[in-house]
């Protein structure tokens, strides 16, 4: 539903809404780390899993620890996400914009 009213709205011209919702800071957030996230959750969760488990078996079991490994494991990602943005993907950004900005 919500992506019909983007729709409705990108078609419309009237676009107060998508502006509003693009201007969201924590959507413009996970919109910039949304590629290295893509990109590094799975195998960090792979790698980091066993011992976080590990690590919380002492204090919880079943579903509440398979959550919270998932839940810790996603803030990590997150975090790594966030500084792979800003220390691989910002330069080559900056790169992006001097290339383009001289015409061969």
């Amino acid at each position: 539903m919500l992506f019909g009213l983007l729709v409705n709205e990108a078609v419309s011209g009237k676009t107060t809404i998508i502006n509003y919702i693009f201007g969201i800071k924590i959507l413009r957030f996970f919109g910039r780390i949304s590629y290295g996230f893509l990109c590094i959750h799975w195998p960090l969760l792979l790698i980091i899993s066993p011992y976080l488990t590990k690590w919380l078996g002492g204090f919880l079991s079943g579903s509440g620890l398979r959550i919270s490994v998932s839940i810790l494991a996603t803030i990590i990602g997150v975090l790594v996400s966030w500084l792979s943005f800003i220390y691989y993907e910002k330069p080559f950004l900056k790169l992006k914009d001097k290339i383009a900005g001289h015409h061969i």
